[in-house]
């Protein structure tokens, strides 16, 4: 499959129909994305209920190295009518919520994309709550 960065004049024009809004969004993005490229089987694993990892992996055709790298990048797409918004949006996401996502390749195929987030302290967990309360 050709791999083609969209123009920035058809990216502009592009209606964002795949946002990516919040974090659970961010399992249903990479797992149909795992559908798209073919999976039969995805296991999604995760520690600490999700708080601190979350692994999607599938058996899908796999991303070439040069893929791997571009993969995060806004308005990539390997897709024909891909976007290229959803994955740069939940690298974006997990960012927001200082974590990390790395995409490697699955063995014996396909892809597995890591995100690791880091555990909140309870005083954190206030502080936010106290800004909901205040907004």
């Amino acid at each position: 499959m050709p791999i083609r960065l969209l123009s920035t004049e058809v990216a502009s024009q592009i209606a964002a129909g795949e946002v990516v809004e919040r974090p659970a969004s961010v399992v249903k993005e990479l797992l149909e994305n795992a559908l798209d490229a073919g999976a039969k089987n995805v296991t999604i694993s995760i520690a600490d209920a999700g708080r601190t990892l979350v692994e999607v992996a599938d058996d899908g055709c796999g991303l070439a190295p040069e893929v791997r790298a571009r993969i995060f990048e806004p308005y990539f797409s390997t897709k024909k009518d891909g976007t290229g918004l959803g994955l740069a949006i939940v690298s974006a996401i997990v960012a927001d919520h200082r974590g990390y996502i790395r995409v490697r390749p699955n063995e014996p195929k396909g892809t597995r994309f890591i995100v690791e987030l880091p555990v909140r302290e309870q005083a954190d967990f206030q502080e936010i709550k106290k800004k909901a309360v205040l907004s």
